[in-house]
C-alpha cells in the first residue's frame, strides 16, 4: 500500500516540476486574463482567440464536475441531491444560488474545485506543449488571482467596468434582479483589487469596438516587447533559478523509478 502512496506522490511532484521546467526552458508563456462577472471576458477571449489558444477555466470547471468525477462526488456529499438533476448531472444554477447566499459553503466549494481544476490545467499545458507545439496560451480564469495562477503568467490582463454598468449587464444577461446581481458580484474578489494586481487594465465601459481597439493596441505592444525565449512565471523569474528546477525534476523522476524497481523486486 505504501508503494502506491510513494509512487503517486513522486509522480505528481515530478509532473508539476517538469511542467514548470518545460515552461522555463522553451519560453512557454501564459498570459492571464480575468475580470469581474459580466465585465466582458467572453468578448475579449473571442477577439484574442484569433491569435492565441485559450484555456477557458469555466469549461475546465464544468468538466471536473461531470458525474463520476471526484469533485462531483464531493459536491454531492456536501450539498446533497438537491443540486443534482434527474439525469445525474450537476445543477449549477441551484448550486450557485446556495453558494451566493452562504459564504462558508462558497469557500468549501472553491476548496473542492481548486485541485481538480489545477490538475486538469497542468495536463492540458503539457499536452498543448508536447503535442500541439503551442508556446503562448491565454488563461481565461475568473479566479486567476485567487488560485495564484497569476504567478505562472508572464503578463496579466484585467477587464475593468464600472460597478453600475456591471450590475446592469449581469441583470440583463442572467435575467435576475439587482439583489441577486449584487450577491453574485460580492461573492468574487473586488474588481478594484484585481485592477491593482494587473499588468494591463482594459476599460470596457464603452462599446465593443472601443474594447477591441484597446486589445489591438495591447497586442501590438506585447508582441514587440515579448522576448522569443523567457521565463513564463514571475515567481520563477524572481525566486528560483533554472538549475534548481532541472536538478529537482531529475531527482524526482529518479526516485520514482527507483521506487518502482524496489517494488517490482519485493524490496519494499
Amino acid at each position: 500500500m505504501m508503494f502506491y502512496v510513494y509512487a503517486i506522490c513522486l509522480l505528481a511532484v515530478s509532473n508539476i516540476i517538469l511542467a514548470i521546467v518545460l515552461t522555463a526552458l522553451f519560453g512557454f508563456r501564459f498570459i492571464g486574463l480575468t475580470g469581474g462577472i459580466a465585465s466582458g471576458k467572453s468578448t475579449t477571449t473571442r477577439f484574442l482567440s484569433r491569435d492565441y489558444h485559450i484555456f477557458d477555466f469555466d469549461v475546465i470547471a464544468r468538466e471536473v464536475v461531470l458525474p463520476g468525477k471526484s469533485a462531483y462526488n464531493s459536491i454531492r456529499r456536501l450539498f446533497g441531491d438537491e443540486v443534482i438533476n434527474r439525469d445525474k448531472t450537476l445543477d449549477r444554477t441551484k448550486l450557485g444560488n446556495i453558494c451566493f447566499n452562504d459564504r462558508a459553503k462558497l469557500k468549501r466549494l472553491n476548496q473542492i474545485m481548486r485541485w481538480p481544476i489545477l490538475d486538469s490545467f497542468i495536463r492540458r499545458s503539457l499536452r498543448s506543449f508536447l503535442m500541439e507545439n503551442r508556446q503562448e496560451i491565454i488563461l481565461d480564469a475568473p479566479l486567476l488571482f485567487e488560485y495564484g495562477l497569476d504567478r505562472l503568467c508572464c503578463h496579466t490582463l484585467v477587464i475593468n467596468v464600472k460597478p453600475e454598468l456591471q450590475i446592469e449587464r449581469l441583470m440583463k444577461r442572467d435575467s435576475i434582479d439587482k439583489s441577486a446581481a449584487d450577491k453574485k458580484i460580492s461573492a468574487q474578489m473586488p474588481l478594484d483589487k484585481k485592477v491593482a494586481l494587473a499588468d494591463t487594465v482594459l476599460d470596457n465601459n464603452g462599446t465593443v469596438a472601443s474594447l477591441e481597439k484597446q486589445l489591438k493596441d495591447w497586442l501590438a505592444s506585447y508582441k514587440k516587447s515579448a522576448p522569443a525565449f523567457s521565463f513564463s512565471s514571475k515567481f520563477l523569474r524572481q525566486f528560483i533559478p533554472l538549475p534548481a528546477f532541472l536538478l529537482s525534476s531529475v531527482v524526482c523522476i529518479c526516485l520514482f523509478f527507483v521506487t518502482v524497481f524496489l517494488h517490482v523486486f519485493d524490496l519494499i
